[in-house]
């Protein structure tokens, strides 16, 4: 117990020692300084200063820019930017594939391919059978009244009202040999023209539909301002694909070739507005 005693008594005499540091000129061993210091308090000083600088670096890293050079470690400015990244990407995906819907109804409308309307599921929680239609005696005569008041006015097509002004450009010179029907479907005019003649545009236009059917040969759909659609079915070939901005009076198409029931080179043409077909010869000169 007295050696250990001895030993523990040796070890804080160490640390309790104090030692002379003294600071001299080179040159003139002159004495510029004097410190007495124990190794305890020379090891409390260097844990000290170790520990302030600690929480200086903590502190720069965390609260200044110098964070941003630290490798792995990304800016607020950076996450935020990638943040609006991603929702702009997001959207425009999102209108990607609005878009891309939209051009197949319509590339299925022009091929005739309609998508099949969801089965008619009849009622079961409600019994009709028990209602009766019976026309009023007032109702009969304000019928009677509105037949006889139209019997006498000129039919009009609404599609086609206030389009007097709009200068159209014609698409090709010809010869109509097939006219605007719609009452037997055929929602356009065939035109006959010279071989190798091109289809041009009626207006400024986006294209819409540019390609190749088994019904149509190639047909090219260009949507133009104020809802008007303009079809072009029949041609040899397109100039244009889907998307492309094309100007008034640009060449989009070639006319199709003689297909043995129509021996001249020819196209059909439609022209819609506001979702109605419109008779092109009424205002376009071929």
């Amino acid at each position: 117990m007295k050696r250990i005693g001895k030993y523990i008594s040796r070890f804080f005499a160490v640390f309790s020692t104090k030692y002379r540091i003294q600071v001299l000129d080179v040159d003139h061993f002159e004495n510029k300084a004097s410190f007495r210091l124990s190794a305890l308090q020379i090891a409390g000083a260097f844990v000290t200063i170790m520990t302030i600088l600690i929480f200086l670096t903590i502190y720069l890293v965390a609260f200044t820019g110098l964070r941003e050079y630290i490798p792995g470690y990304a800016d607020q400015k950076s996450k935020q930017k990638i943040n609006d990244i991603s929702v702009a990407v997001d959207s425009l995906q999102n209108n990607v594939i609005s878009n891309e819907k939209y051009i197949i109804n319509l590339q299925n409308i022009f091929t005739g391919k309609l998508t099949p309307d969801e089965p008619y599921k009849k009622d079961t929680t409600k019994n009709y059978t028990s209602i009766t239609n019976k026309k009023s005696r007032e109702d009969s005569l304000l019928r009677k009244e509105v037949q006889d008041a139209e019997q006498y006015n000129i039919e009009t097509n609404k599609a086609s009202a206030g389009m007097s002004n709009i200068l159209f450009f014609t698409p090709v010179r010809g010869k109509i040999i097939q006219k605007f029907q719609p009452e037997k479907r055929n929602y356009g005019l065939t035109i006959t023209t010279k071989k190798d003649e091109t289809v041009k545009c009626i207006l400024d236009g986006t294209v819409l539909f540019s390609t190749w059917t088994l019904n149509d040969s190639y047909i090219i759909v260009v949507q133009h301002n104020d809802q008007f659609v303009s079809i072009y079915k029949h041609c040899s070939a397109t100039l244009k694909k889907e998307g492309d901005y094309v100007k008034v009076g640009e060449p989009i198409a070639f006319v199709a070739q003689t297909n043995g029931v129509i021996k001249d080179p020819y196209i059909f043409f439609e022209l819609w507005y506001r979702g109605s077909s419109i008779d092109p010869s009424k205002f376009i000169l071929f």
